[in-house]
């Protein structure tokens, strides 16, 4: 690089004397003009072999041209579009299907630790083996049609595991068999009795219209006489409008065929909504328009009424 800035230096020497022996022939003026237009470009060529003539050396970090050009295609390609569609995260699963996927995993995972298949249980009867592989099925398939085939011959199972299996699959299928969970409230065992209110409520609560909600617990609470489940849909009836919850415990207590629990059930709720004991449909009904009637009226226009 040195040297061919002294070249160039050289060379404008050698046209400055060239220059020089022009300019002694001219006259006086015109070799002022020429030397100082001389100078000039002596001093801009000057500067341009000291600022920008030479080769400038790449960064030290800067990558060769030749290494980009060797990169292949597909390294620097974008990801073409059904791959990107690919690794878009999956919709969460919903709660219910999240539960089932549970339940049907910590089921095979308690078989494995038993150890024991259903099959080879001595303590069990063989059709009582039969029902229970078949309700294992049905729910591992979900498949409702197998639950409804086998239903009357496993709620008449003197064994209560066969009782409690079935109750558990009927309450997975929600809405779908709480009519049919409704029986096995009364049942002789305990914990089948629990499961089956706790499998109906979880139904009842995927319900979001109140009157329905109303018509399904009254319905209920006509046919149970389980204490345990009528306090269970009592507590359902606080959470509700006290003109839908007034209607249902009073049906219950001018039905006639209700049990006696569920009739002091009913009792006890209504005074718990009203501070006062029952008497009649027609004092339930004064209440209610005296304390709520003008909301619970002003939608249909209809006095307020437990009828």
């Amino acid at each position: 690089m040195q040297e061919k800035r002294k070249d160039k230096m050289n060379k404008m020497k050698e046209l400055a004397v060239k220059a020089a022996a022009v300019v002694s022939a001219m006259d006086r003026q015109s070799k002022i003009r020429t030397a100082f237009a001389a100078a000039l470009i002596v001093a801009a060529a000057c500067c341009l072999a000291f600022m920008g003539g030479g080769e400038q050396p790449a960064p030290a970090s800067a990558a060769p041209a030749a290494a980009v050009k060797d990169v292949p295609a597909a390294e620097t390609a974008p990801a073409p579009a059904a791959e990107i569609a690919e690794e878009k995260p999956k919709p969460a699963k919903s709660a219910k299907q999240t539960k089932r996927a549970g339940a049907k995993k910590g089921r095979a995972q308690r078989r494995a630790a038993q150890r024991i298949g259903i099959a080879d249980r001595a303590d069990l009867a063989p059709d009582e083996k039969r029902l229970l592989a078949a309700i294992e099925k049905a729910m591992d398939d979900e498949n409702l049609s197998a639950i409804r085939e086998i239903l009357p011959e496993a709620a008449a199972s003197a064994n209560a595991e066969v009782r409690s299996d079935l109750v558990d699959a009927l309450g997975w299928f929600g809405v779908k068999t709480m009519a049919e969970l409704m029986p096995f409230m009364a049942d002789a065992d305990e914990d089948v009795r629990q499961s089956a209110i706790d499998g109906w409520v979880a139904a009842l609560g995927e319900i979001s219209d109140a009157k329905r909600r109303a018509d399904i617990i009254e319905a209920a609470m006509q046919v149970v006489d389980d204490e345990g489940a009528l306090e269970s849909m009592t507590m359902e009836l606080s959470d509700m409008e006290e003109a839908e919850a007034l209607r249902v415990v009073v049906g219950v207590i001018e039905d006639g065929a209700a049990a006696e629990t569920a009739v002091a059930a009913a009792r006890e709720e209504y005074e718990f909504i009203t501070g006062e004991e029952y008497t009649n449909a027609a004092d339930a009904s004064r209440w209610l328009e005296e304390n709520v009637g003008q909301d619970a009226g002003e939608d249909s226009g209809d006095e307020a009424s437990v009828a």
